[in-house]
């Protein structure tokens, strides 16, 4: 599966991403970015995040080393190029498209992907970021019990 994730509408959706807009924007896209990166290295699926914003910005910190990321151009939004890129493909039901944003819904669900709310994927997310952290604490304890003798 790929993940395409409409990012504002997340950010406006995910409570600690809300707050971390209220710092400032950018806070809250490195926040994002660096959620889904991780997402996407435990579950191997795909992430592909769109932004409005013609030409993006030349943080570094939004320079993940596989995660894509789409800045739309101008005279375009986030949204058109979200559907553009469910409808350049034969088999849209590649595609997973997370976002608030009913009509994207419709159009993208009539081109044959499927979607998730913001939410839900926020629930997803976080199953992942748990899995993650109890291997963690596994391989931890094992390293802990193989230095000290046990």
């Amino acid at each position: 599966m790929h993940y395409l994730i409409d990012g504002y509408s997340v950010i406006h959706a995910w409570p600690d991403l809300k707050r971390a807009l209220d710092r400032r924007l950018a806070h809250a896209r490195e926040l994002l970015v660096q959620r889904l990166q991780g997402f996407q290295d435990h579950r191997g699926e795909a992430v592909t995040v769109f932004f409005d914003g013609r030409s993006g910005p030349r943080n570094p910190k939004l320079q993940p080393h596989d995660l894509e990321i789409v800045f739309s151009d101008q005279g375009q939004t986030a949204d058109m190029r979200m559907e553009q890129r469910v409808g350049s493909v034969k088999k849209p039901g590649i595609f997973i498209v997370v976002t608030a944003d009913h009509a994207i819904v419709n159009t993208v669900g009539a081109l044959g992907a499927m979607t998730l709310s913001p939410e839900r994927f926020l629930e997803e997310l976080q199953a992942a970021e748990k899995e993650v952290a109890e291997w963690l604490d596994e391989a931890r304890g094992r390293n802990k019990r193989r230095f000290q003798g046990g």
